[in-house]
């Protein structure tokens, strides 16, 4: 018996360890413990556990590098095992919306309220991360799945309301979104005041949404949505009066807050008040001095308007707080590249390279990517061209970096460079929208129609699509020019919208 079962553990270790070898280097489960697989009938969960984390571990990793077919194989792989993790529901989620399926991604959402500690906190990140990727008709569908299982009085249904009437107005769903409304009795709720005050302006009723904005704003002075909104507007119908005096009424009441200082320097900067603009900065600088998130959104300012002077300033504040110096240092470079002074942008960012060790990858290369810009801007093209490929290829590309430097090739004329990191963005993300939209203002330059096709059809699927831009797509399939492309009038029927703007 003891020889027996001597031959009995022997052989079972020598098929244990070749199991071992083979999960790890056929399989692939790199992080397999050999005592899992020798004490596999007792220590089955702790190795299906273990497996279900590397997979979701590898996954995550996987979509870093933009590998998403890897990606999601893995953590499709993952979840089962380990069903309580959200970044890997999440990116599950947003691989089928990329994919083009939100009834998926819908699917994969709520079948992890179980799984949460907490259904509305989880309900709420989950819409949150939707709303994010303009995934509005997940948005829908997840709602109308979960209504069932929340009547009214539950607190989770008034998130869903106003979730649903949000995704509606987005998708510009008029009718349905007022029906809901009328149907949940909320139409006194500051939520849907304001996607009523919203869906006026998109239909050309200007001066009903702006006085609604301003009722809400009567009766909630903090909400900022709603100052938001009515800011945004008023900035559209160049109603610069009022916004100054908005915001210089939000800074008496909110003075910690950041947003109306810069909203007042905005609206100074379009009324080209030169010397009211200057002491804003000014005042902004003393009162913020030592709030490094307050003094991004100003050298973000700077950046938007030119203003090399004022980032310079906030750059200074940052390495005192020793905080945010190398997004200080990136916003400087961008406010030299759009006021066009392209010697002091290389300068600035050739400074920034030699001392980077602090700096994170994607903020390596997105200085890389301004250097780039400000090569090609004082006329070093061999240069500018030799650094484009690495910045391309690169890992840590991300969608939103690689559009703002097509749009800066784009400003000065190098429009087939602009043309690649257009189409990289789209590459690395192709729900990006600003991407989409770009590249397709710059191709119905250049080329027909019937070539552009597919990214009329990406195009399309946006959220709130450029009014401009899809007026001009309609006026050209309508035109007798394209009288030979099939669907046309399909075509111009999905471009119509009950926008009027």
């Amino acid at each position: 018996m003891v020889w027996a079962c001597f031959g009995v553990g022997f052989v079972w270790l020598g098929l244990a360890t070749g199991a071992y070898y083979f999960i790890k280097h056929k399989v692939g489960f790199t992080d397999v413990r050999f005592q899992h697989i020798v004490l596999l009938p007792l220590k089955l969960e702790q190795y299906k556990r273990s497996k279900g984390e590397f997979w979701i571990r590898e996954g995550l990793a996987a979509a870093e590098r933009n590998q998403w077919r890897e990606a999601f194989d893995l953590l499709r792989a993952g979840l089962p095992i380990v069903p309580e993790n959200q970044d890997a529901r999440l990116l599950v989620a947003r691989i089928y919306l990329m994919a083009g399926r939100p009834d998926q991604a819908g699917d994969v959402l709520v079948a992890g309220i179980p799984h949460s500690k907490d259904n509305v906190d989880y309900t709420r990140e989950v819409i949150g991360y939707l709303f994010s990727v303009q995934a509005d008709e997940a948005v829908i569908a997840l709602c109308e799945k979960l209504f069932p299982d929340h009547p009214k009085g539950d607190p989770l249904r008034g998130l869903l309301v106003g979730a649903q009437i949000t995704a509606y107005y987005n998708r510009d769903r008029f009718a349905e979104a007022k029906a809901l409304i009328a149907a949940e009795g909320v139409a006194n709720t500051p939520q849907a005041m304001l996607v009523l005050a919203r869906i006026d302006w998109d239909q050309g009723l200007e001066h009903h949404a702006l006085d609604s904005l301003r009722a809400i704003l009567t009766h909630n002075p903090a909400n900022l949505e709603a100052y938001q909104a009515l800011v945004a507007y008023l900035r559209t119908l160049g109603q610069t009066g009022e916004i100054r005096r908005r915001s210089l009424t939000r800074q008496l009441a909110f003075p910690e807050h950041p947003l109306a200082y810069i909203d007042f320097l905005q609206a100074c900067a379009d009324q080209n008040d030169a010397t009211r603009q200057e002491q804003a900065e000014g005042e902004f600088l003393i009162r913020f001095g030592e709030d490094a998130s307050a003094l991004l959104q100003l050298a973000e300012y700077a950046a938007r308007n030119g203003r090399p002077a004022v980032a310079a300033a906030v750059l200074e504040r940052c390495r005192t707080l020793v905080k945010e110096e190398a997004t200080a240092t990136l916003h400087l470079i961008s406010a030299h590249l759009q006021s066009r002074a392209y010697a002091a942008a290389l300068a600035a960012a050739d400074f920034a390279a030699q001392d980077t060790g602090r700096w994170n990858e994607i903020q390596k290369l997105y200085l890389q990517g301004l250097r780039m810009v400000a090569l090609a801007g004082v006329g070093k093209e061999s240069e500018a061209d030799a650094a484009q490929l690495p910045i391309l290829e690169s890992r840590y590309l991300t969608a939103s970096i690689a559009t703002i430097i097509a749009i800066r090739l784009q400003e000065i004329g190098r429009h087939e460079s602009s043309r690649r990191f257009f189409q990289k963005a789209m590459a690395i993300d192709s729900l990006y929208q600003p991407a989409v939209a770009h590249l397709l203002r710059s191709e119905l330059r250049t080329k027909d129609l019937s070539e552009l096709l597919p990214l009329v059809e990406r195009f399309i699927a946006l959220r709130k699509p450029a009014i401009d831009l899809v007026q001009e797509l309609r006026a050209k399939f309508e035109s007798d020019r394209y009288l030979y492309l099939p669907d046309r009038a399909d075509w111009s029927a999905r471009l119509a919208t009950p926008r009027v703007r």
